[in-house]
């Protein structure tokens, strides 16, 4: 009994000298004034150890709200807090640094050190901010230390203590929100990319890769990537770069809203000037990670950029351009978000402590304004292209009947053109044909007159050459069909009486069988060579002046054929060839390019085939 009294006394006296020394924290208590009940200092040197800082006078934090250090402090921070176990069991409690982009965390206890921190992540960590264990028995008490700096993220100091359930439930409370938070921006990232295969408008994508920055961006800032990265040196590696990390998002913002708002028609200088700081911009963030700047120059340039956006976004409204609305109240949640996360940062005011997930609300609401934007800005496009194509039907329409009037005058005119030409072909075709007679009269007076018989005839044949020539004229000028291919029935016939009537042989029958046409340029020389091979049978192949004729033309495929038989008594072998039939050779071989075949058979066969 006296033993047990001795050592209550004991606890009592050792208590009293704790208070007296050091506020105590019951952890069975409420941890709002966890902060407010601790006690920090300040090493300019970084070069206390944790036997050096228990001489050290550390000052009581004046009030519970984190307290900032600006970005990668020249200094260390260590923090003392006193908690005790006042109830009579044991109490495990969880103590949260609720900053999870401090770098370097050393929590000592019982003479013993846990490291945690952004660069020093425990491979057993499953939280996104770290946590370390404290367990008192009862009526216990312990002083811990925190140890913190911070390289190139901003250092603030906040923590926590929780009961384990309540604990674990914020935890996986938390953690189900940013699940959803990212599954939200990959659906609205998505969304857009596939809108930009279908209208190919850059707008989309360039939203797309904004979605995705600002995902990572929150990747890291909201501590999820600790769950999946947690090697020191891939971390630090990430981490030197998070100006990229903040300008990602920045740039193709700046990219969405120059292309939403049409800047490059609209406004034309703008556009120029903001093209040259957008093609600098990533060449000054580059530099800014090579040279490992941490202090605000890092910011200012990305700043700028915000700046000039916002004002060309503000220039557009005053314009009165729809789409722009959209934009300026997207603008004001993207700036509320980004400011939001900067006073957190700097420690001045933690949206989270009052709304918690504030940010990420206003992340996926701006997302989905912006979407809204996009889909309206479809339903324009819709409205503009229906609108382009009933103008071009208009105009269509009027080309059409603007064509159509241009072709029926053009036409009127070939016509009247066409009916010209035929006229004074004919009239030609007539002059011709009546000079031709002309001359055949003069030379059917000269034979009259002349008695000697061989020079009666080469008249008579000269009389019916020309009269093969004069029947074409006659053919073209009185036909009322086509001129460019002529039945040449009535022409053969016209030619065949006339040697008829100058040979004086009516009693020779002549047969036609004619079942083509031919060319206007073929018909004179068949003609003429009709002439002479009709001739040519009247005086020699008959000896009573008696017989038959037949003339036959026809084609096949592309070959014209034209025959002459007669029943005579055929082509002599060694007979000399007339001038007439040289004539006909000539025109055979030289103008229809053809050939001629002679077969005695009860008669001559006279075969003529061209192309």
């Amino acid at each position: 009994m006296h033993k047990k009294i001795k050592y209550i006394l004991i606890f009592i006296l050792t208590l009293s000298s704790s208070i007296f020394a050091n506020k105590l924290i019951d952890i069975n208590k409420t941890s709002d004034d966890l902060m407010s009940s601790s006690y920090i200092y300040i090493d300019n040197t970084n070069s206390e150890t944790i036997e050096t800082i228990k001489n050290k006078e550390f000052k009581r934090i004046d009030n519970s709200k984190p307290k900032s250090f600006g970005y990668s402090p020249n200094f260390t921070v260590w923090i003392k807090l006193t908690l005790i176990n006042t109830s009579d069991e044991i109490q495990k409690r969880i103590l949260e640094y609720e900053s999870s982009l401090t770098t370097h965390i050393n929590f000592y206890y019982d003479g013993k050190v846990l490291h945690e921190g952004l660069f020093q992540i425990s491979p057993d960590r499953n939280t996104l901010e770290p946590v370390f264990i404290i367990n008192l028995k009862e009526k216990e008490y312990k002083t811990y230390y925190l140890q913190l700096s911070s390289k190139i993220t901003t250092l603030i100091v906040n923590y926590k203590l929780y009961d384990l359930k309540s604990f674990f439930e914020k935890e996986v409370y938390r953690q189900n929100i940013l699940v959803f938070f990212f599954t939200a921006m990959f659906i609205l990232a998505a969304y857009n990319l596939v809108i930009y295969f279908i209208v190919k408008s850059s707008s989309y994508l360039f939203y797309v890769f904004y979605i995705l920055g600002i995902s990572l961006h929150q990747f890291f800032y909201t501590g999820y990537s600790t769950l999946f990265i947690q090697d020191p040196v891939l971390v630090e590696s990430i981490i030197k770069g998070a100006s990229l990390i903040v300008a990602i998002p920045i740039f193709f913002f700046s990219l969405f809203t120059i292309s939403f708002t049409n800047t490059k028609e609209n406004h034309p200088t703008l556009y120029k000037y903001l093209r040259v700081y957008l093609y600098l911009y990533p060449l000054i963030i580059f530099l800014i990670v090579y040279l490992q700047e941490q202090g605000w120059i890092r910011n200012i340039f990305s700043a700028l950029l915000l700046l000039l956006v916002l004002l060309l976004t503000l220039y557009s409204v005053l314009k009165r351009n729809r789409q722009s609305y959209f934009l300026l109240l997207g603008w004001i949640i993207f700036f509320c978000s980004m400011i939001s996360m900067y006073l957190a940062s700097a420690g001045v005011y933690n949206i989270y402590n009052d709304i918690p997930y504030m940010v990420e609300l206003f992340l996926v609401l701006e997302g989905l304004i912006f979407s809204i934007a996009l889909a309206d800005r479809i339903k324009i496009l819709e409205l503009e292209k229906n609108k382009v194509q009933l103008s071009l039907i208009k105009y269509q329409e009027n080309e059409t009947i603007r064509l159509k009037s241009m072709v029926d005058e053009k036409t009127e005119k070939l016509q009247s053109a066409l009916q010209d030409k035929e006229f004074l072909l004919k009239e030609l075709n007539h002059r011709v044909k009546n000079n031709m007679q002309t001359i055949i009269s003069l030379i059917r007076l000269q034979k009259d007159s002349i008695k000697d018989p061989k020079m009666s005839e080469m008249l008579i044949s000269i009389q019916n050459r020309l009269n093969a020539m004069s029947e074409v004229h006659q053919l073209l000028y009185s036909s009322h069909e086509d001129l460019s291919f002529i039945s040449p029935t009535e022409y053969f016939i016209s030619i065949v009486n006339g040697i008829k009537e100058t040979t004086y042989s009516e009693d020779i029958i002549v047969n036609y069988d004619i079942k083509s046409y031919l060319k206007t340029e073929e018909v004179l020389y068949c003609g003429l060579i009709i002439n002479e091979l009709v001739t040519n049978c009247i005086k020699h192949a008959f000896t009573l002046d008696e017989g038959e004729i037949f003339i036959k033309f026809h084609e096949e495929k592309d070959k014209k054929i034209l025959e002459v038989i007669d029943n005579g008594i055929g082509f002599p072998k060694n007979a000399k060839e007339s001038f007439g039939m040289d004539l006909m050779r000539s025109l055979v071989e030289l103008y229809l390019k053809g050939n001629i075949e002679i077969i005695n058979n009860n008669g001559t066969h006279i075969t003529i085939t061209w192309y």
